[in-house]
């Protein structure tokens, strides 16, 4: 892809070089430049044929209802900004549920652990309850 096709493809789609820049995540500088000779990045390139592809255009047949075509891809870009939302919202009740269940874990084992100094506690009183018992049994008895 080079300068020309850069120019030729954001003006069959109506769109000045601030809106294209826009829809391809850059600024209108980096357009001119592109539209100058600049080396275009390959992330950008592919961007721009999905792009392309996706808005069914014809390079060969310019300004065919471009201002559609640039409603259609607003909507789509639209749509793709409001899913990233929801996945990034999604992430962020992902890693609060593993917060949660960090810290039910955490609190089960505490509460495990006070169970288990708790019967230790009660088994120790038994043992001395029945030591006293046995006591005032020899006591009785002698």
């Amino acid at each position: 892809m080079n300068s020309l096709d850069i120019h030729k493809i954001r003006t069959s789609m109506g769109l000045t070089q601030q809106q294209f820049g826009d829809l391809i995540g850059v600024n209108k500088r980096t357009i001119i430049n592109y539209e100058q000779g600049s080396d275009i990045p390959k992330h950008r390139v592919d961007l721009i044929n999905k792009i392309v592809e996706s808005s069914s255009m014809d390079l060969n047949n310019s300004l065919e209802e471009p201002k559609a075509k640039y409603r259609k891809l607003e909507s789509q870009y639209n749509l793709a900004e409001k899913l990233t939302t929801e996945i990034e919202f999604l992430k962020n009740n992902i890693e609060l549920m593993k917060e949660l269940l960090a810290a039910k874990t955490k609190n089960s084992e505490l509460f495990e652990k006070k169970c288990n100094e708790q019967e230790g506690i009660i088994l120790k009183q038994k043992e001395e309850i029945e030591a006293l018992n046995n006591k005032l049994k020899d006591n009785n008895i002698a």
